[in-house]
């Protein structure tokens, strides 16, 4: 894309991409150290690492402890598991308050088309890799405080993801604090670029390169893509599309714009551990837990040497001549001036030294506890400390009070979750899902100007709403003792909405649960077979009592008697 217009808005994204980096810059001083010390592969933070596998695996010669990797493994697991488990349903359906929610609730075909998109979602995210990239995504938020997921289309297959290195992306939020910019830092290979965007349309400088003959396919080049949130006149700077996002491909530092276009909705879901309104960024478990990281490693550093030291502790070694430097080398000889000319085996002896080991031990202790405190590892494998601990296994009830109690601690990042990644996912899944022909079923009627929520039930909101739903009971509880001396009291309660509160907080699917109408019309039976019931007894009582006082009841009753005319009546005239 050539012309002048087209060349000045190219500097003015490399400006906004170079206040973009600065302003990340004083985060990137801690993240490199948490790369260093708490993750099993080192980012681009300090822009040396380049795509090496050799050279992001390395590790820091000051790094001798695994217990952030361990509790960051844990945290990723523990949230995969508790907040969007695979193996279990941890979202569903339902209509807003606003589009008349519980009215809708009366048609079964509402509730059969939210759930058949239910099953869409589930499906989607388990056949296109979703899990296996948001596990990822965990460790980035666990470590850095933010994570970077790319909802993409494609003709082949639709909707794909792809977890996104922390250290490629470059935000900023709007006045709401929501992200509406991303740039993202992209190290590709020359065949990708070519393969993405054609010759044709990258800059004369990776042109003359594709040119060469001697070129290398596999060397890397730098691209930056560009998104943003469209403001009022701003739409059709460079090109036309009435798209709400739009989207620039370009190389830093040139003036050639390599592709445009634009999305729907942001393709980057972008989240944060907790929400800071004075920056984009956030801080995160690993950030907390840096300090006693560092500590660690030093303290074990120490410690490891000291064991060194007392395994094969340096020697002192009699002379008459000078004493030198010392040499606290592991097997070192040192020599020492004795007094006397006697020389014999007892004056060969190890180098005292003093420390206090039992101390260093307590303190790295006391700094690894600290580390899995802030990475919430005790929530996450709560029954097997417990069973450790020699407390037993906890019962179901046990269990289920602990993960309440634990689940208030990991409440802001749950919220984050929810209102920065999953809402989000969920809508640019289902705008790409409405571009594929027969991917949505048709709505009912009732549903075309309804709006759709998501509502999260995945085993550790459930855990935060129990305390909700022990409240509901316990109200309950309580009411009942009010109502053995005041029995109206219990016409303020309406027991259908709080059965169905409860069962839908539990999980329970759509499909599960009988609409008001189904229900209605089943209690309509049940009363109208109750009435037919009580009828017939009715009925037979009368009998019993009309034939009390007649004499010879045990033999049949004789034609033409007025026995024989009753139960020819109650038999329907036989």
């Amino acid at each position: 894309m050539a012309g002048k217009r087209a060349s000045d808005f190219v500097q003015q994204l490399n400006t906004q991409f170079g206040q973009f980096k600065s302003e990340r810059a004083p985060f990137d001083d801690i993240w490199r150290k948490v790369a260093v010390f708490e993750s099993e592969r080192m980012t681009l933070f300090d822009g040396q690492l380049g795509n090496n596998p050799a050279q992001a695996m390395r590790r820091d010669v000051r790094d001798v402890d695994n217990t952030c990797r361990q509790a960051i493994t844990v945290f990723s697991s523990g949230m995969l598991s508790g907040v969007s488990p695979p193996s279990d349903q941890w979202f569903t359906l339902r209509i807003a308050d606003k589009s008349g929610g519980d009215d809708l609730k009366k048609y079964r075909p509402v509730a059969n088309w939210l759930e058949q998109i239910e099953r869409l979602f589930l499906k989607d995210f388990t056949a296109k890799n979703f899990y296996t990239q948001q596990v990822s995504s965990y460790k980035h938020i666990g470590l850095y405080g933010m994570q970077a997921m790319l909802v993409g289309e494609s003709p082949q297959m639709g909707t794909y993801y792809r977890d996104v290195p922390v250290d490629e992306i470059y935000i900023a939020n709007d006045y709401a604090g929501r992200v509406n910019v991303v740039y993202r830092e992209m190290r590709i290979t020359l065949q990708q670029a070519l393969t993405m965007f054609g010759k044709e349309n990258l800059s004369p400088c990776l042109q003359a390169l594709a040119e060469d003959r001697n070129a290398n396919p596999q060397e890397h080049v730098t691209i930056v893509h560009a998104v943003m949130e469209k403001a009022p006149g701003y739409e059709n700077i460079i090109g036309d599309n009435k798209l709400a996002y739009a989207s620039y491909y370009f190389e830093p530092g040139e003036d050639h714009l390599i592709s445009e276009g634009g999305f729907d909705s942001l393709p980057y879901i972008v989240t944060r551990a907790y929400s800071d309104g004075r920056s984009p960024y956030s801080i995160s478990p690993g950030t907390i837990a840096l300090a006693d990281v560092l500590m660690i490693n030093e303290i074990k550093r120490l410690m490891l040497q000291a064991g060194q030291l007392s395994v094969a502790p340096p020697m002192l070694l009699p002379d008459r001549g000078l004493v030198g430097r010392l040499n606290y080398t592991s097997g070192a000889l040192n020599t020492y001036r004795k007094d006397g000319s006697g020389i014999d085996v007892n004056d060969f002896q190890p180098l005292k030294l003093v420390g206090e080991f039992k101390l260093g031990m307590e303190l790295m202790q006391q700094a690894q506890k600290d580390v899995n405190a802030a990475f919430f590892v005790d929530l996450f494998l709560m029954i097997h400390n417990r069973t450790q601990a020699g407390k037993g296994t906890p019962t179901a009830m046990e269990i289920e009070q602990l993960a309440t109690e634990k689940s208030f601690l990991l409440a802001p990042i749950l919220i984050n979750q929810q209102q920065e990644n999953f809402n989000r996912l969920f809508e640019r899944v289902f705008e790409i899902k409405k571009k594929e022909h027969g991917a949505i079923p048709e709505p009912p009627k009732e549903l075309l100007n309804a709006d759709i929520e998501i509502e999260y039930i995945s085993p550790l909101v459930r855990a935060q709403q129990g305390v909700r739903t022990q409240q509901m009971l316990q109200g309950l509880q309580e009411l009942g003792g009010i109502a053995n001396l005041f029995p109206d009291v219990m016409d303020i309660v309406d027991s259908d909405a709080i059965t169905r509160r409860i069962i839908e907080s539990r999980g329970i699917p759509q499909s599960c649960i009988r609409t008001v109408e189904e229900v209605m019309g089943l209690r309509q039976q049940k009363m109208q077979a109750q009435e037919a019931a009580q009828k017939e007894m009715q009925q037979q009582q009368m009998l019993a009592g009309m034939m009390q006082g007649y004499e010879g009841l045990s033999k049949a009753p004789e034609a033409g008697s007025p026995v024989q005319s009753i139960m020819q009546q109650t038999a329907g005239g036989m």
